[in-house]
């Protein structure tokens, strides 16, 4: 079972693994411990097999804004989490910003990771028909 990390329609899907760490990333990147986003990120009510993110809900008032990623960050998470994370991080800036455009209903919203040799969290990247063929990212952070 996958779940999806989106804004409205627009949106990825992951493993419920992969959600689980980009919550934690979240939180002890962009919160402060005790805040209602670090809650938010941290509620087993979050982290159920299928349970979809709002990226929304990950900002004080629905002020939603992008990640302002460093390019320090994205290099401590792919090596971190040599299975994607990085990427994932893109992306979901992309979502924040809008420039990632893609409805959940598209395949690109089950390719969106590059392919990587250390295995994600829960068995892999959710796919809607089981293929394992080779997977497009998104455009590098640099």
């Amino acid at each position: 079972m996958s779940a999806a990390l989106h804004i409205g329609d627009v949106g990825f899907w992951v493993s419920n693994g992969m959600r689980d760490v980009f919550l934690d990333w979240f939180a002890e990147h962009r919160c402060r411990r005790g805040d209602a986003q670090w809650d938010f990120c941290m509620s087993d009510g979050n982290r159920w097999p299928g349970c979809d993110i709002d990226l929304g809900h990950l900002f004080a008032l629905g002020q939603v804004h992008g990640l302002a990623l460093l390019p320090s960050e994205i290099d401590e998470a792919r090596s971190k989490h040599p299975w994607g994370l990085g990427d994932l991080l893109v992306v979901v800036d992309q979502v924040l910003v809008g420039t990632w455009t893609h409805r959940l209903d598209a395949p690109e919203t089950y390719k969106w990771e590059k392919p990587n040799e250390a295995a994600p969290p829960n068995r892999g990247p959710a796919e809607p028909s089981g293929t394992s063929e080779a997977r497009g990212g998104p455009p590098s952070v640099s």
